[in-house]
C-alpha cells in the first residue's frame, strides 16, 4: 500500500479509501466545540444537528472523546452541555513545542514548485518587510538569484500584499507611514487611497498578484498562511519571469495552485476554516 507524500491531500479527502468516516466525526465534533468561544458548552442534540447526526451517533463519539479526556461534559440530562478537554491542552503545547514553520512548509514548497515550475517561497512579517524564512526551487531553466533571508517590500511585492491584506486598513496605513511606498517600477502602487482598493480585490480572491511592480520582467502570486488561532503567519508565492508565463489563464491557475499549498500549509499548522478562491 502507497502512502501519501507529507502535505500531499486529495482535493475532496473524505472522498480517499483512506478516509476513516469514523475518525473524521470525531474531528468534526471538536471543530464544532471549538467554536464555543462563549464557553456556554453545546448539547448532544446541537451538536448532532450541526453535523448533520443522529442523537446515538453524536452521543456514541461524545462519549469517546470524553473516556480520552478530549471532551468534558456538566449537568445532568437535557441540561448536560459538552465543552473541548484538557486532554487537547497537552496536545496542542507538545505540537507547538516540537513543529517548526520551516520544516512544515517545505514540502508544500517543493510540490507546488514542481507543479508550477518556478520558484516556491515562504515569508513571514518582519520589521515592515516581507523575510523569506524557507524557499523550493522548481525545473525553471532560468533562476531568479532568491536568497532566504531576503527582506522585501510590502506593496510591490504579492508576498508583501497577501500579509498585508489580513491586517485591517489603519494597521496598513500606519506600517506603510513608517516603511513607505517608494516605486521600483513604473507600475508601483504609491498611492495609500490606490493601495487600500486594491487590497480589498486580495482580500475577495483570495491571493495577490505582483505584475512587474517590484522588477521589470518578474511576477509573483501568493496566497495568505494562517495557523490554528486565526493568525496570518505569512505567505507562500511563486516568483518567476513575465516572459515565459504570457498568459492571463495561466496566472489564474498559478493562483490557484498557490492557494491550494498555502491552505494545506495553514491546515498542517491547525487552521480549521476553509480559504476561499475568488478567481479572477
Amino acid at each position: 500500500m502507497s502512502a501519501l507524500e507529507p502535505g500531499e491531500f486529495a482535493e475532496h479527502p473524505e472522498e480517499s479509501r483512506y478516509w476513516v468516516k469514523s475518525v473524521g466525526r470525531a474531528l468534526d465534533v471538536l471543530e464544532i466545540l471549538a467554536r464555543d468561544v462563549d464557553g456556554k458548552g453545546m448539547s448532544v442534540t446541537e451538536i448532532g444537528s450541526e453535523l448533520g447526526l443522529s442523537k446515538s451517533a453524536a452521543f456514541a463519539t461524545l462519549y469517546t472523546l470524553q473516556a480520552r479526556g478530549f471532551v468534558r461534559d456538566e449537568g445532568v440530562g437535557m441540561m448536560r452541555k459538552y465543552r473541548l478537554g484538557a486532554a487537547l491542552s497537552r496536545l496542542g503545547t507538545v505540537a507547538t513545542a516540537t513543529t517548526s514553520l520551516r520544516d512544515t512548509a517545505r514540502p508544500h514548497l517543493e510540490q507546488l514548485a514542481r507543479n508550477v515550475g518556478a520558484t516556491a517561497r515562504f515569508a513571514s512579517l518582519s520589521g515592515g518587510r516581507a523575510v523569506v524564512i524557507e524557499q523550493a526551487t522548481g525545473n525553471e531553466r532560468v533562476r531568479l538569484d532568491l536568497a532566504l533571508g531576503s527582506a522585501e517590500t510590502l506593496h510591490t511585492t504579492s508576498l508583501g500584499k497577501a500579509i498585508l491584506a489580513q491586517l485591517p486598513n489603519e494597521k496598513v496605513v500606519e506600517i506603510l507611514s513608517q516603511v513607505g511606498m517608494e516605486p521600483h517600477t513604473e507600475r508601483s502602487i504609491t498611492s495609500v487611497d490606490e493601495f487600500l482598493e486594491h487590497l480589498e480585490i486580495v482580500r475577495r480572491q483570495g491571493y495577490a498578484i505582483n505584475d512587474e511592480e517590484d522588477a521589470h520582467g518578474v511576477f509573483g502570486v501568493a496566497a495568505p498562511v494562517f495557523d490554528y488561532t486565526g493568525e496570518c503567519l505569512g505567505a507562500i508565492t511563486i516568483t518567476g519571469l513575465k516572459r515565459q508565463q504570457p498568459s492571463t489563464w495561466y496566472y489564474v491557475d498559478m493562483a490557484r495552485q498557490v492557494h491550494e499549498a498555502a491552505s494545506g500549509l495553514s491546515r498542517d499548522l491547525g487552521y480549521g476554516r476553509t480559504m476561499t478562491f475568488g478567481g479572477n
